[in-house]
């Protein structure tokens, strides 16, 4: 847990530093009840830095473009009643040219351009790759 809390605050002030505007975080169980809705698990590292900044403020960006989601535009963006449904976006890059989240039932994180494209085993690794502007994101 003390990895993750490290994590967490290294993530946080990467973002801080780069003025991007961060939604308030949180509560665990507003993370939960957006698991039910959707019907996946977070990872903790996920839930995390969630209950410290609940993604970016007013689709804000990094400098390449890419949006970190708030739980309720996860939420949002879901899509209950079509074929995608097992796939859950958190981010998008270039206000959706394509999308990056989890694919239920799959461990890793996937970037979605009609057909899921492995791109990071871990939540963890995938914010890492975002913020060291890996190729590996487009």
């Amino acid at each position: 847990m003390d990895n993750i809390y490290l994590w967490t605050q290294n993530v946080i002030n990467n973002w801080n530093e780069k003025n991007i505007q961060l939604e308030k975080s949180v509560s665990e169980s507003e993370i939960r009840k957006a698991e039910d809705i959707i019907g996946i698990k977070f990872p903790i590292s996920f839930i995390e830095l969630y209950k410290r900044a609940n993604g970016f403020k007013d689709s804000d960006c990094n400098e390449n473009m890419i949006s970190i989601w708030p739980i309720q535009k996860i939420i949002e963006e879901y899509p209950i009643d079509n074929s995608n449904k097992d796939f859950v976006s958190f981010c998008d890059y270039f206000i959706f040219s394509h999308c990056i989240g989890f694919l239920k039932g799959t461990d890793g994180i996937f970037k979605d351009y009609g057909h899921k494209i492995l791109i990071a085993s871990s939540f963890e690794e995938c914010i890492d790759l975002i913020n060291a502007n890996s190729n590996l994101i487009y």
